[in-house]
């Protein structure tokens, strides 16, 4: 994995831009919704300025300052 070169630290897939941590998906096709810190999210809500821009059955996907990526669930 890559890690941002504005973070400290090593890369981590779990752990992305403002601290935002996946904890737990709830998928279904027509309304997956995700826990990301202490909030319930779904497909276009934002925290902290990051767009939530697509919810997986195993990922979250960010956008934020022109820049996407991708969570899995911290285990």
């Amino acid at each position: 994995t890559l890690r941002d070169p504005m973070q400290f630290g090593a890369a981590d897939s779990n752990t992305g831009a403002g601290g935002l941590v996946v904890k737990g998906i709830i998928y279904s096709k027509g309304n997956p919704s995700a826990v990301v810190g202490d909030r319930i999210v779904h497909q276009g809500d934002k925290i902290l300025d990051v767009a939530i821009t697509k919810i997986n059955e195993n990922s979250v996907e960010f956008e934020a300052n022109s820049k996407k990526w991708m969570q899995n669930v911290q285990r």
